[in-house]
């Protein structure tokens, strides 16, 4: 898989992507009027769309039918019923992150992962919230496709190499049972 950057929700994309950077951008949207993703899809200065807000299976439909890039929509879980609309969702992936009222993601809270054994969400889904070295292992159990890891890897709010490594270290020894 490609790196993957995610400019902060609230700014808005600038169209002065580096050219043949060899990787994919992801840009964050919370709720963003269709026409402007539209615009930044068919300008190719997004690779890939994730609505990070409250967006209605609505908006993502009709988002769908107007861009063909992939697209990403986060659930924020906060109990069972948070999981249950998301067949409602047209999107490629899904990503699960922890609900809490302050905040739309970066909470680094984990939500109870039990949640997901009686659901089946048909589609591939990233896992989020409160991810660190010491407990992908555990999250990775429940088989996501993938996972988003920020503050975990981070010292006093900024990346921290050490950590970074422990974390990668942990997927890779979680793969040597699979």
């Amino acid at each position: 898989m490609p790196d993957l950057f995610l400019r902060p929700v609230p700014d808005r994309c600038r169209p002065d992507r580096p050219p043949g950077c060899g990787q994919s951008w992801i840009y964050g949207f919370r709720p963003e009027e269709l026409d402007f993703i539209k615009r930044l899809a068919s300008e190719r200065t997004i690779d890939v769309v994730q609505l990070h807000g409250d967006e209605s299976p609505e908006y993502c439909r009709e988002l769908r039918r107007r861009i063909k890039l992939p697209v990403i929509k986060v659930l924020r879980v906060a109990n069972e019923a948070s999981l249950k609309c998301a067949a409602d969702y047209e999107c490629d992936y899904l990503l699960l992150d922890t609900y809490t009222k302050a905040a739309y993601g970066g909470s680094g809270q984990r939500f109870d992962l039990g949640l997901l054994q009686n659901i089946s969400l048909q589609r591939p889904f990233f896992l989020a919230g409160g991810l660190d070295a010491h407990n992908v292992k555990e999250v990775l159990a429940v088989k996501p496709y993938a996972v988003d890891v920020s503050g975990g890897v981070e010292t006093e709010g900024r990346k921290d190499f050490t950590k970074m490594s422990a974390f990668i270290d942990a997927v890779k020894g979680s793969r040597e049972n699979d």
